[in-house]
């Protein structure tokens, strides 16, 4: 009987044990979905633990299908990152930032009006989402509005001062207007905050002149 209670109790220890480890590891995934890991694969695997879990609230699986897709998006996957912000809409459409990254995907794809009315809904949600205000001048920028574009760079730039992409989109878009000298200026400032900004913004189709 005391070999028989040894054997159950190591079988027990062993459970815990097994079920510790699984935790940590889900913690791990976690983190990497939430709080950043080493590469964008990492991310996308930290993410898809989190969304297959079940552990979750609505609210953090909104964020992790946001995550998710930002990721998707870097790695060059599109259409899977057009999904995970659809989803995290879906899961909560009051969550501006989902409209906002859906709304970026539109911009650098080509999608513009798309691109504008995500964005109008973004800022509808947080007039003072900078981000928001950034993803939409590069849309204007992208359509040729230029001082639609600029007129959301500077609130962009007001409410984060000395945000890189705000101010290469604003140097090419005062450059197009015949202002070289400001828009140099401005590229030049991102630049020494972000030096591949110049080759990001080619690889979305919108150069220097």
């Amino acid at each position: 009987m005391a070999i028989g209670r040894g054997i159950l109790a190591f079988a027990l220890l062993g459970m815990a044990a097994t079920r510790t480890a699984t935790a940590q590891t889900y913690d791990e995934l976690r983190g990497w979905c939430f709080q950043g890991a080493k590469s964008q694969e990492q991310v996308v695997q930290g993410c898809d633990a989190v969304i297959r879990s079940g552990r979750e609230s609505v609210d953090d699986l909104a964020v992790a299908q946001v995550r998710h897709g930002i990721a998707l998006r870097r790695l060059g996957h599109p259409d899977r990152a057009l999904q995970a912000y659809g989803e995290a809409i879906r899961l909560k459409p009051s969550y501006s930032q989902a409209f906002n990254s859906r709304c970026y995907l539109y911009a650098i794809t080509n999608h513009l009006q798309e691109a504008l009315k995500d964005c109008n809904e973004a800022l509808r949600l947080d007039p003072n989402s900078q981000y928001a205000y950034d993803s939409r001048a590069f849309a204007y920028l992208k359509l040729g509005m230029l001082d639609a574009a600029i007129a959301d760079y500077n609130v962009a730039l007001r409410l984060e001062p000395g945000r890189p992409y705000s101010l290469f989109g604003r140097g090419i878009a005062r450059q197009r207007k015949g202002d070289k000298a400001g828009g140099e200026a401005d590229m030049a400032a991102a630049k020494a905050k972000t030096p591949g900004i110049g080759e990001e913004f080619a690889q979305y189709g919108v150069r220097p002149n």
